[in-house]
């Protein structure tokens, strides 16, 4: 348990292979960005990541994915976890999903992220998201000069499924304040 702040590049971890963290408690884990300029994660191509019990705050990225970047057929499970403040210049406030990806929320919540561009909250492209009894809240799309699109969620070509959550209070530059 604890609070852990990241130094100067301290975050962007590359989760090459499959990885399990696991907090005691939900909340005893907070892993802090500090809005340093980079992500929490990266979720390689083909790997499996389980976050369950954890707080990831001020992530930042001058591109794609605030927090957690999740590459091509790559697989993440949130459970019991916040996601909160984080930052994209780019589409993602949170997550991004590439082509491939897949997202299963359990029991979490993403909150007060911003993305620039599209999905203040998530950004799928080709991907698939399970979401259950989670919520996205005060997320923002677009910032940008086209169109941004989907404060809490934005999905291309994907496959989302919702049971039990909430998708309140998000706002999109464009179209789709919840979802697009």
């Amino acid at each position: 348990p604890g609070l852990y702040r990241a130094e100067a590049g301290g975050c962007n971890i590359s989760l090459p292979a499959d990885v399990h963290m696991v907090a005691d408690a939900p909340g005893t884990v907070v892993i802090d960005c500090q809005g340093t300029g980079h992500r929490h994660f990266v979720v390689a191509a083909g790997a499996r990541a389980v976050l369950d019990g954890l707080t990831l705050a001020n992530g930042t990225s001058g591109a794609d994915a605030g927090c957690v970047l999740v590459a091509a057929g790559g697989t993440i499970t949130i459970r019991n976890s916040i996601m909160t403040n984080c930052i994209a210049d780019n589409n993602g406030g949170a997550l991004y999903l590439a082509e491939g990806g897949t997202c299963t929320i359990l029991k979490s919540v993403l909150e007060n992220c911003v993305a620039s561009g599209s999905g203040g909250g998530i950004y799928m492209l080709s991907s698939s998201l399970r979401l259950s009894q989670s919520s996205i809240h005060r997320c923002a799309a677009g910032s940008c000069t086209s169109s941004c699109n989907g404060g809490a969620l934005f999905t291309h070509g994907s496959d989302v499924w919702m049971s039990g959550g909430s998708l309140f209070d998000n706002s999109a530059g464009d179209q789709g304040g919840a979802m697009f």
